[in-house]
């Protein structure tokens, strides 16, 4: 496929990132519920399907995540504090708040289990 997704990545950005294999479809474990574990920024090919065809179902699924229904967009007040469950969310920084202003923010990543 012209302009595939596999190609977009740079041979640094490659070499720093080695491929992990992760579900399409994960269950979160405290509900049960299912939810997508793709995203387009870090979900490269579907194992032991055709390349094209793989490709294909990756950009229908990101079509579906990405729909407006689907998304959360903060609309950012002084001293907000915004958590997410990774399990069961896809983030996106794009900002949401003045370009005059800073932004401060904190990271804090808490271990979990694999995603089955």
């Amino acid at each position: 496929m012209k302009d595939s997704i596999w190609e977009k990545k740079s041979p640094e950005i490659k070499a720093r990132t080695p491929d992990v294999i992760h579900p399409i479809i994960r269950t979160h474990p405290e509900t049960g519920k299912k939810a997508l574990f793709v995203n387009r920024r870090f979900t490269t090919y579907i194992v032991d399907m055709d390349p094209d065809e793989g490709e294909s179902l990756l950009l229908d699924l990101f079509e579906v995540a990405e729909r407006p229904e689907h998304i959360y967009r903060h609309e950012w007040n002084k001293h907000d504090l915004v958590l997410w469950d990774n399990r069961c969310t896809i983030h996106l920084a794009c900002g949401g708040f003045p370009d005059d202003q800073i932004r401060t923010m904190q990271r804090t990543t808490v271990r979990g289990e694999a995603p089955f």
